[in-house]
């Protein structure tokens, strides 16, 4: 499938405590986000597709063993996802959201790390 709309993480109009780097490889776009600690946060206040109900796609890479929780907040709802171990830092997989739901107005989408040792690297998101 195509996604109606695409935003690279780099180009969110709002980064907290994460950095913007090219440092590996893989990723789509000029570079990617490179997370902090728990809290850091990559928002976009400036989302207006279609309005009506989509699938929230997030690519991201976990060189960690270990599972990172991040918090999705999508307007005034609020999805906790799980970004798997991806194998290296420069292997990347999606995570889905189903049946969120956008207005015709401008939307605000916020990809916050929740994790003690802090969230993925971000690549972008795309809406279905």
């Amino acid at each position: 499938a195509t996604p109606i709309a695409e935003y690279q993480a780099e180009e969110g109009t709002h980064i907290e405590d994460g950095r913007i780097t090219a440092e590996r490889t893989g990723y789509t776009g000029e570079s990617y986000v490179d997370y902090g600690n728990e809290g850091s946060y990559v928002e976009w206040s400036n989302i207006k597709p279609e309005s009506g109900t989509c699938f929230l796609s997030l690519r991201y890479a976990n060189g960690t063993p270990n599972p990172r929780t991040g918090e999705v907040k999508i307007n005034d709802e609020v999805w906790i996802v799980i970004f798997e171990p991806t194998g290296e830092w420069t292997d990347w997989s999606t995570v889905l959201i189903p049946n969120v739901i956008l207005t015709k107005d401008i939307n605000m989408i916020r990809v916050k790390a929740i994790s003690s040792t802090g969230g993925p690297n971000l690549d972008k998101i795309e809406i279905y």
